[in-house]
C-alpha cells in the first residue's frame, strides 16, 4: 500500500491506496502538518486576480455606502437639532422662523401691516378704509375681511391662540398732561375668530387705559382708576360653549386675576407702558412695577422715578432690574435679594433666556457685562458712538460702526468679526437685522447691497437674498418667515416651495 499526499492550505492528509488495484482502501486520514511542501505536491489553485479585484471593489462600495448612510444620519440629526433650536425661540418676541434655507419673495402688498400670527398677516385694507384684511402668510390670499371696525380703523392686532385681538381707536379731545377726554367714544379691544373673522367679543379701552398685551390665550389690560392702577388678566372669548362670545355683547371678559396699587400723584395712563415678557407683567414709565403673570402677585414693588423722570425695567427669568435714575439701578432676584448696579441697562433686541444672571450695562467707560448675583464685572468693551445689541444662545451680537461682532456673554471673548462696508453714520433702525436661533439676516442698510445671512457660530455667509436692498426687516409668521418693508410696500419672504 502506498500513500498519496493531498495538501489543503497548510494542512496535509495521506490517503491509503492499494498497490494492486490502485483503488483507495477504506479511508484512513492522517492529519499532519507539512512544514515545507515538496516540489511534486499539487498546490491548491489561487483565485484569479480579476476575482480578487472584484471583491476589493465590492468592499469599497459597501464602505462608501455605509459612510453615505452615516453622513445622512448625522446631517439629519444636525438639521433636527437646528429645527428644535429655532422652534424653541418661536414664541420669544423678536426671533423669526428658520433662516437656514434661502428665502424668496412669496407675495407683496401696499396695505399697511397691523399685525400677524396664527398663520395670518393682518392688513389695513385700502380698498375698504378702516377695515382689516387677513391674508394667508404663505400665499397672500385673502382669508377674510373684517367689517366690524369703526372709521378710526385698527391700530394693531396680535394672535392669542386661535383668536386674533385687534385694537380699535376711540375718539375724543384731550391734552398731553391728562388722560381724561371730552366727548370721548372709547376704543375697543376686539376678539376675532382667526379662521373666519367672526367677532367673538369686545371690551372697552378708554383714555385711561395704559395698554394691553397677550399672554397665551389670555389678555392683560392695565387701566388707571382714579388714584390707583388696575391690572387684570382676562380670558379671551373663543365662541366655544360655556365661554363669552358674540352673545355676551360688549363688556368685560372673564377675569383670571386683578391687582390694584396706588399711583403717585399726577401720574396719568399716557405716562405709563405695559408689556408681558418672561413670565412677568411689567409697567414702566413714570412708575415701575413687576407682577407675576400667573397670579398677579407683585414681585417688584412700585417705584417712582427721581425728579419726575422715567423708570426703566429689565426682566429676566431669575429676577428684574429697576432704574429710577440715570446710571444707577437695583436688581431684585426671585429670593428677594437686592444688588446695586452702576450703569444704564442696554436694550437687547431680541434677547433669549441664555445667561439670565448676566445684565449688560452701558456707561462712559463702555459696555460691561455684570453678574447680578455677585455684582462682579465679567468683561468690558470700549465705548462706541452707538450699538445695536441682541442676545441668543449664550452669545451677544453687536452691530457697531463699521462692524458686526459676536462675543461670548460670559467671557466676552470675541468669536468672530465681520466688517460692514455700508455702516451708517448713526445707529441703524432696530429692524435692520433679524435673527433665528443660529443665524442673522442683515438688511441692505447694513450690507450696502442685498440682504445676506450669516452663521452665528463662525460668521460664514450662508446665502444672499436675490432681492433689492430692504428697508426694514421684522419676524413674520408661518411660511412668511420675514416681512420686508420699503418703498411703501411690504413683502413676505419664505422658503421657495418644493
Amino acid at each position: 500500500m502506498t500513500g498519496t499526499w493531498v495538501v489543503t492550505g497548510t494542512r496535509s492528509y495521506r490517503v491509503a491506496v492499494s498497490a494492486g488495484s490502485g483503488r483507495p482502501e477504506p479511508v484512513e486520514l492522517t492529519d499532519e502538518t507539512v512544514p515545507t511542501a515538496p516540489d511534486d505536491v499539487a498546490r491548491a489553485p489561487r483565485p484569479p486576480a480579476a476575482t480578487a479585484s472584484r471583491w476589493w471593489a465590492a468592499a469599497l462600495l459597501l464602505a462608501l455606502a455605509a459612510a453615505l448612510v452615516v453622513g445622512a444620519l448625522v446631517s439629519a440629526g444636525a438639521d433636527n437639532r437646528d429645527d428644535d433650536d429655532v422652534a424653541r425661540l418661536a414664541g420669544v418676541q423678536g426671533f423669526t422662523g428658520s433662516l437656514r434655507e434661502p428665502l424668496v419673495e412669496l407675495w407683496s402688498t401696499g396695505d399697511r401691516v397691523v399685525g400677524h400670527g396664527a398663520g395670518l398677516v393682518l392688513l389695513e385694507d385700502r380698498a375698504a378704509p378702516s377695515s382689516v384684511r387677513a391674508v394667508e402668510a404663505g400665499t397672500g390670499t385673502t382669508r377674510w375681511r373684517g367689517g366690524w371696525t369703526s372709521r378710526t380703523g385698527v391700530t394693531h392686532c396680535e394672535a392669542a391662540s386661535g383668536v386674533v385681538l385687534c385694537e380699535v381707536l376711540g375718539t375724543g379731545f384731550g391734552s398731553p398732561n391728562t388722560d381724561e377726554m371730552l366727548g370721548e367714544v372709547p376704543g375697543r379691544l376686539l376678539a376675532v375668530d382667526a379662521g373666519d373673522g367672526t367677532l367673538l367679543g369686545e371690551t372697552a379701552l378708554d383714555g385711561r387705559t395704559v395698554g394691553w398685551a397677550v399672554v397665551g390665550g389670555d389678555a392683560v389690560v392695565a387701566r388707571r382708576d382714579g388714584d390707583r392702577l388696575t391690572v387684570s388678566r382676562l380670558t379671551v372669548p373663543t365662541g366655544a360653549p360655556g365661554s363669552s362670545g358674540p352673545s355676551a355683547g360688549p363688556g368685560p371678559w372673564e377675569t383670571v386675576w386683578t391687582t390694584r396699587f396706588a399711583l403717585p400723584g399726577r401720574v396719568t395712563a399716557n405716562q405709563l407702558t405695559l408689556r408681558v415678557e418672561r413670565g412677568s407683567v411689567v409697567v414702566d414709565g413714570r412708575l415701575g412695577v413687576v407682577l407675576d403673570v400667573v397670579d398677579g402677585s407683585i414681585t417688584v414693588a412700585p417705584q417712582q422715578a427721581a425728579g419726575g423722570g422715567s423708570v426703566r425695567v429689565v426682566v429676566a427669568t431669575t429676577g428684574a432690574g429697576v432704574w429710577t435714575a440715570p446710571g444707577t439701578g437695583t436688581w431684585h432676584d426671585r429670593r428677594g435679594t437686592v444688588t446695586t448696579l452702576d450703569g444704564d441697562p442696554v436694550a437687547e433686541a431680541p434677547r433669549d433666556d441664555s445667561a439670565p444672571d448676566v445684565v449688560l450695562l452701558e456707561g462712559s467707560a463702555g459696555l460691561r457685562a455684570v453678574d447680578v448675583v455677585s455684582g462682579t464685572t465679567l468683561w468690558e468693551r470700549p465705548a462706541q458712538p452707538w450699538r445695536r445689541v441682541a442676545r441668543v444662545g449664550g452669545s451677544v451680537v453687536l452691530v457697531e460702526p463699521g462692524a458686526l461682532a459676536v462675543v461670548d456673554v460670559l467671557s466676552g471673548a470675541e468669536s468672530w468679526r465681520r466688517s460692514l462696508p455700508a455702516a451708517p453714520d448713526g445707529p441703524p433702525a432696530a429692524a435692520a437685522f433679524v435673527l433665528d436661533a443660529r443665524r442673522v439676516l442683515l438688511g441692505g442698510a447694513l450690507t450696502g447691497a442685498g440682504p445676506v445671512v450669516l452663521d452665528l457660530d463662525d460668521g460664514v455667509q450662508l446665502w444672499a437674498a436675490d432681492a433689492p436692498s430692504a428697508g426694514t426687516l421684522r419676524p413674520g409668521t408661518g411660511p412668511a418667515v420675514v416681512l420686508v418693508g420699503g418703498d411703501g410696500r411690504t413683502a413676505a419672504w419664505g422658503p421657495e416651495a418644493a
